[in-house]
């Protein structure tokens, strides 16, 4: 069994853990690059075709996605084109239009997967007075990965479970979510209780600067042997969040859960020993299972705050930060949010009892 920590921790003293002891941080996934790309200045005679301006983003070799920060738009009244970003395979991950170009401004962009990405403007006639600017590339790399693992790992993928309607159902409301602050590119783990609502760590999303860059990929998961790259969702408002009890609601756009379904939240406390499974984002990667060796050693223990926790050992690692703490018939019992690798909890992760959490949401 392999325990590794979600965030980054200090434990001050072996003998207690409070929030004095325990700074907790998502999992970086990559960086962010200054880049200086602007559309010209367009003339009537100057394109003859639909596509009037394109431009590839292709000089992050090996990255696993990328995103583009428009830093500015303008749009005159008569423009009746869109912006188009695809990858290498032209497969459209997003258009901006109408009110979206104009919202697009100061936004960075859906995420493309791969290395490579092409921003195109179509129009049916010239785009005179249409300007667009990117100003950063964010993508992935390996950098500020700290990992503390123990043992083999146990982890699943959600896929071997497809015929299990137990883990199915539930795994499909669990989202990998991406968002970019500091210079840096982050990931964590969320899930839909509502059908646009969604909760994760305040240690991951806590302000609406965060929530604006904050993308959550439902389906992002292996399927019959292959890589489903998922439905995107922006974050739309931020909500609330608590830093004592490590939980943030968010807002997204549109509503998932028509399609991915809801978890139900329950304020029953675990018992030691409880069969449970965390459905989670290990390291930013496809949709995983902790469900071998994953049961609570008690009900109630130290975290953030006293007694807000209960220790599990379930299998997580950096990126598992948000993601929900199952029975086995499907209720959220705890919210996974931090590893603990010293003290009276050694080699133990936490998760905040999902009770106390439900007295104190927006």
């Amino acid at each position: 069994m392999a325990l590794v920590t979600c965030a980054l921790f200090f434990i001050a003293s072996p003998s207690s853990v409070g929030a004095q002891d325990i700074e907790l941080k998502p999992q970086v996934e990559g960086a962010t690059q200054v880049v200086d790309v602007s559309t010209p200045t367009f003339t009537p005679v100057e394109a003859d075709g639909t596509a009037y301006w394109q431009v590839e983003f292709d000089q992050w070799p090996g990255s696993r996605n990328l995103r583009l920060h428009f830093a500015s738009i303008t749009v005159p009244s008569s423009f009746r084109g869109k912006l188009v970003l695809s990858d290498r395979s032209g497969r459209i991950v997003d258009t901006y239009e109408g009110d979206s170009l104009v919202t697009a401004q100061d936004m960075w962009s859906k995420i493309v997967p791969g290395d490579y990405a092409l921003l195109s403007l179509i129009s049916d006639k010239p785009p005179t007075g249409f300007s667009a600017k990117v100003d950063s590339v964010a993508f992935t790399s390996n950098e500020g990965v700290a990992l503390s693992i123990i043992g083999a790992s146990e982890l699943q993928d959600v896929d071997e479970y497809a015929h299990d309607p137990a883990v199915s159902t539930v795994s499909r409301s669990v989202a990998k979510l991406s968002f970019v602050r500091n210079g840096r590119q982050y990931t964590c783990t969320g899930f839909l209780y509502g059908k646009n609502t969604l909760m994760t760590n305040e240690h991951c999303v806590n302000s609406r600067e965060i929530c604006r860059s904050t993308i959550a990929t439902f389906h992002y998961q292996l399927e019959n042997g292959t890589i489903d790259r998922g439905t995107q969702y922006r974050c739309k408002s931020f909500i609330f969040a608590n830093d004592e009890l490590d939980f943030a609601q968010l807002q997204l756009d549109g509503n998932p859960g028509d399609q991915w379904g809801t978890l139900q939240l329950s304020s029953d406390d675990v018992y030691k020993d409880e069969p449970l499974m965390i459905v989670q984002h290990p390291g930013g990667r496809p949709k995983m299972i902790s469900r071998i060796n994953c049961v609570p050693t008690q009900a109630i223990a130290d975290g953030i705050r006293p007694q807000s926790d209960f220790p599990h050992t379930c299998d997580t690692e950096h990126g598992s930060s948000g993601s929900p703490v199952l029975t086995t018939a499907g209720q959220v019992v705890g919210l996974h949010h931090f590893g603990v690798a010293e003290g009276p909890y050694w080699n133990e992760n936490r998760a905040v009892r999902m009770q106390l959490i439900m007295k104190e949401m927006k």
